[in-house]
């Protein structure tokens, strides 16, 4: 039998930030423990990138930004979007597309 899988639609807001490159370190740590994963990276005279963040993740993500930088970094909320996730019923989630 062939295994069927099924994607969840989950609501998400969307943020992007722009930086200096001597926090960039930093903020791809804070990224990697909140499970984020940024895209539309841009790297000219700062960094720029976007981010999916679940809704009820977004709050406690822009408390962890303004505490992590003492509230020189303010993610721009870009609006309302959304989050795959992929599951097998045997085997639980397997894959998150941000």
């Amino acid at each position: 039998m062939a295994a069927s899988s099924f994607l969840k639609m989950l609501p998400a807001e969307r943020f992007s930030l722009s930086l200096d490159y001597g926090d960039w370190g930093k903020l791809q740590h804070f990224f990697s423990g909140q499970e984020l994963i940024p895209y539309d990276q841009a790297f000219t005279d700062r960094v720029s990138c976007r981010v999916r963040v679940k809704e009820e993740a977004a709050s406690g993500f822009l408390n962890g930004i303004t505490e992590l930088f003492a509230g020189r970094l303010v993610p721009w909320d870009e609006g309302e979007d959304w989050i795959e996730e992929v599951y097998f019923p045997q085997g639980g989630k397997v894959s998150e597309t941000n």
